[in-house]
């Protein structure tokens, strides 16, 4: 049977996610986003819909109009974010029972309808003297304290909707979520990147927001794609059950803090975070507060902004208090895992680097995280250098050819130069695509140079940092698989310090340089490159010293007088 499904909050950290993993599910024949906002990605139908002013009937009116009647799943991450928990509880239980409504009104083949809530099912209002047993079980008894909590209400109200309807529910709850979405900075990566930036700007050191005892807690974390991909898998495996869902391993403050400090150049107090008395009962200990430091500058972030070319609102998106939220609880934060491999979802992801660069460290992969967050306008841009075309499944076949050749171990070579290598790989197409116009005319914007340029920082650290270049450590003459290996992987190290060279060039040089051969990068599986006699080749890898070069006739033009 086709499956038609209909995602509510599509352009949200999470919705976009869903998004993502559904356009990787060909049994989904068709995919509908609802929210205010387009969505950025081609294959997917988008409706508009205003969810709180708009009655139910209005609602369920603008489905049917835009065929969203044939949907049989829902995926539900509509959320309106308030500091006040009354406004908060009131606004997000009004979206949903009218989106529910409506779609019962509106969807008579629907099958499943899947809602998204989350670990604050077990801690509302973060109340030190209602905290539950650790680690959190789907089966906690509720905390009664906050009236009308609306996670409690919208389960509740779907469990109701759902057996009326004769439709299979399910619930997941994830921890902090780690994701990206342009306009929606709830991400505490991506707080915590803009927090670094401006202390970077304003000459401050990074100061942690909570105290020594946090710095070393274990917390969950919950990255959306993961999320995503279990939230697809749990709708086809379980009915009418919640789930937690998290990375299947916490984090700690003490390997990310400084990894980000480092990062951005800067100096971290010593000791790095505070010695300070918790007091029983005390819930949230905030000894630096971000969102006071954000006060301090609001004046100062425009012209953060003016001076990279940044969105305009880049810094009324962020959401300062979840950073601090992230770094001063003083409990660990830990679920239990146990129902979902109940149902045989068995994954666990490594919080840092997400599944896709698994091999290359942690550190490294936060970085990307950064570079993207705080310096990428298009976020779509991300498919192309962040999560590069290279599967785990990939990965692990080249760990095993270099254990098999190399005797070496998970983490050196050859995987780091091919990590490097895709990612810069894709680097090139959005960069002459997006930033094209910019060059041509002569002009980059100081934006895109800091992008590009720390980009190829990150690239280069990877590149230098994790491989050990002397031959002896992986060349053997007279075996001509590691022969093969060891030319293609100098190939590719040409070929990246290249293009690396190129990209740091003056940006005066680059309206007359020939963007074409950039994408004639060096096939991997070249079998000239296999060397049965064990003797280099006369040409293992194509030069590439003419990308430097100004071609004559690109010369004579930038003579011409009345030439730009």
């Amino acid at each position: 049977m086709s499956k038609t499904a209909l995602v509510f909050g599509a352009t949200g950290i999470s919705g976009i996610a869903a998004i993502d993993a559904l356009l990787q599910d060909s049994s989904y024949e068709r995919i509908i986003g609802i929210s205010r906002r387009p969505v950025d990605r081609q294959g997917v139908d988008h409706i508009s819909i205003d969810l709180i002013n708009s009655s139910d009937n209005q609602i369920a009116d603008i489905l049917i109009k835009g065929g969203a009647d044939t949907s049989t799943h829902v995926f539900f991450y509509a959320y309106i974010d308030s500091q006040d928990i009354e406004e908060q509880n009131s606004v997000n239980n009004k979206l949903f029972d009218k989106s529910i409504s409506a779609v019962s009104k509106a969807c008579p083949n629907l099958k499943s309808f899947h809602l998204q809530t989350g670990y604050k099912y077990y801690m509302p209002g973060f109340t030190a003297e209602k905290f539950p047993p650790l680690p959190f079980k789907e089966d906690s008894k509720r905390q009664g304290h906050v009236p009308n909590f609306f996670y409690y209400h919208q389960e509740d109200k779907l469990a109701i909707v759902a057996e009326e309807n004769g439709w299979n529910w399910t619930v997941s709850r994830p921890c902090a979520i780690a994701g990206y979405s342009k306009g929606n900075w709830m991400s505490v990566s991506v707080t915590a990147a803009l927090y670094a930036f401006g202390c970077k700007e304003f000459g401050e050191n990074l100061h942690y927001p909570g105290p020594l005892i946090c710095y070393d807690m274990d917390y969950d974390n919950s990255t959306a794609k993961n999320n995503a991909e279990f939230q697809l898998y749990v709708v086809e495996h379980a009915q009418n059950r919640a789930f937690n869902i998290n990375d299947g391993k916490p984090y700690q403050f003490n390997t990310l803090w400084p990894q980000i400090a480092a990062y951005f150049g800067l100096e971290l107090p010593s000791p790095p975070a505070q010695d300070v008395e918790i007091k029983a009962g005390e819930f949230l200990k905030v000894v630096h507060s971000v969102t006071e430091w954000a006060e301090r500058h609001k004046y100062d972030f425009p012209k953060l902004v003016k001076k990279y070319d940044l969105d305009p609102k880049t810094f009324e998106y962020a959401n300062w208090s979840s950073i601090e939220i992230a770094a001063a609880l003083p409990y660990p934060i830990v679920g239990d895992m146990d129902s979902a491999r109940s149902i045989g979802w068995n994954k666990t992801v490594d919080t840092y680097t997400d599944g896709t660069v698994a091999p290359v460290s942690a550190s490294q992969s936060i970085l990307f995280t950064l570079i993207h967050s705080v310096f990428a306008e298009d976020h779509s841009c991300t498919n192309y250098l962040f999560d590069p075309p290279i599967t785990q499944t990939e990965m692990d076949e080249e760990y095993k050819t270099a254990v098999k050749f190399f005797n070496y171990d998970k983490g050196t070579l050859p995987t780091p130069i091919f990590v490097t290598s895709r990612g810069l790989e894709n680097i090139l197409p959005w960069l002459l695509k997006t930033e094209r116009g910019e060059i041509r005319g002569g002009y980059l914007s100081p934006c895109s140079q800091v992008r590009i340029s720390q980009m190829v920082i990150t690239l280069k650290n990877i590149l230098y940092q994790h491989i050990d270049w002397s031959p002896k450590y992986f060349y053997d003459p007279n075996n001509k698989i590691q022969c093969r290996w060891y030319l293609m992987c100098q190939r590719e190290f040409t070929w990246i310090e290249s293009t690396l060279h190129f990209l740091t060039l003056p940006i005066t040089f680059w309206n007359f340089l020939s963007f074409d051969v950039l994408e004639q990068r060096p096939n991997h599986l070249d079998p000239t490159f296999i060397v049965p006699t064990g003797k280099p080749c006369k040409k293992p890898y194509q030069e590439y010293d003419y990308l430097l070069k100004i071609p004559a006739e690109k010369e004579q033009e930038k003579k011409q007088p009345g030439s730009k």
